[in-house]
């Protein structure tokens, strides 16, 4: 018993850890105040949990025989139990704009498992379908027990799948790593709660609902803090992660671009910051099919500036990206009342250089570029 309850209230402060962290945000969308209220029933289960090792282990068994006190801990249980696989439902739905955030009747459907798992609980204390307590006072599942696991498991297999779906048909680089995150949390309570089912004895279904809800916190709070927020690309965060795993990994065919907007200034004083960020978004999203078609990575650098990193066989390769970007660019125009034109340096990786190095050596094209556009510019205006 003494393990048991160890384990349980290890994840307990796992559960107030994050909780704690998630309630420190002035934010609070709906989604939110379901992720708070899924948290809050697990931290009921896992307590509920602990007071039923203590009835049903504690003082050599002396506490079962304290009427009702054994079927109170389990009900608790068993309707905290699917309660918190319905609000992470709902804050999946929420989280990826499901249909459930605006049709009624789909709220209705959704809420119907918790009500009718309410309801066997209930009955139970007669009838024993989902569980029951014997005669010497321990607990002894009902014939319908697996009811309730299927409720808990129907609400986080639809959640994972639809936020699956949604993350292969969004194109905002953001909310498809912020899917995939959501996605990735059954695969804890599955893998965890099938143990407990075969294994009864075995407390990982409290495992199975603290590590998840950490997982996803600590995951999606590491993507806001790598992803630009207008463009949701990467920033500059990512892009010296992976440039540093690069150089520490030996590369020797790292190429590094720097480009920023021509004229940016004029594009916001001349028709508003609003079409300016409609411009920053409209060009982020054309290097980003750069970088699917090249690999690498692509990051907004800071303001109008962005970078693109990527190994590449040779050098031949770096005009054709070159006159790709100007391509995308001109696509980019396309969509508003001014032209988008870039400026491109770029710069290879030799061995020895220093991460600042590179970036200063692709910064340094960048200018030269712009310079002999300006120069070019001025000549033709003679």
């Amino acid at each position: 018993m003494i393990y048991v309850v160890e384990i349980n209230v290890i994840c307990l402060f796992i559960l107030f850890f994050t909780l704690s962290s998630v309630c420190s945000k002035s934010e609070r969308q709906v989604s939110i105040r379901y992720y708070i209220m899924c948290i809050v029933s697990s931290v009921v289960c896992i307590i509920a949990d602990i007071f039923f090792q203590i009835v049903e282990n504690g003082s050599n068994g002396t506490l079962r025989m304290v009427p009702y006190l054994n079927f109170f801990i389990n009900l608790v249980y068993y309707l905290f139990d699917v309660a918190s696989g319905y609000f992470w439902f709902m804050y999946a739905e929420y989280a990826i704009d499901g249909a459930v955030k605006n049709k009624k009747i789909l709220k209705y459907i959704a809420v119907a498992p918790l009500i009718i798992n309410t309801l066997l609980c209930i009955i139970s204390f007669r009838t024993g379908t989902l569980f029951f307590i014997n005669a010497e006072g321990k607990y002894e599942r009902g014939p319908l027990f697996i009811v309730n696991t299927a409720f808990c498991y129907i609400y986080v297999i639809f959640a994972s799948v639809h936020a699956l779906i949604k993350s292969y048909t969004t194109q905002i680089y953001f909310k498809k790593s912020e899917y995939r995150i959501i996605s990735a949390y059954i695969l804890f309570p599955f893998v965890l709660g099938i143990i407990q089912i075969i294994f009864p004895d075995v407390p990982t279904v409290c495992l199975g609902m603290a590590i998840p809800i950490m997982f996803v916190h600590i995951k999606i709070q590491d993507l806001q803090i790598s992803t630009d927020y207008l463009t949701n690309m990467n920033n500059r965060n990512q892009l010296i992660r992976f440039l540093t795993n690069k150089i520490r990994n030996g590369t020797t065919n790292l190429y590094v671009f720097m480009m920023d907007i021509d004229k940016f200034k004029h594009i916001n004083d001349t028709y508003g910051h609003t079409e300016g960020d409609k411009a920053l978004i409209s060009v982020a999203d054309k290097l980003k099919e750069v970088a699917r078609q090249y690999g690498g990575i692509i990051a907004r650098y800071g303001g109008d500036e962005f970078t693109f990193a990527t190994e590449l066989m040779d050098e031949s390769y770096v005009n054709e990206i070159k006159a790709l970007i100007k391509t995308k660019m001109e696509e980019a125009s396309l969509n508003h009342t001014f032209k988008i034109g870039m400026s491109v340096g770029c710069a290879k990786y030799e061995k020895g250089m220093k991460l600042v190095e590179i970036i200063s050596a692709a910064d340094k094209m960048l200018y030269e570029e712009k310079r002999a556009r300006k120069a070019k510019e001025a000549a033709d205006a003679r």
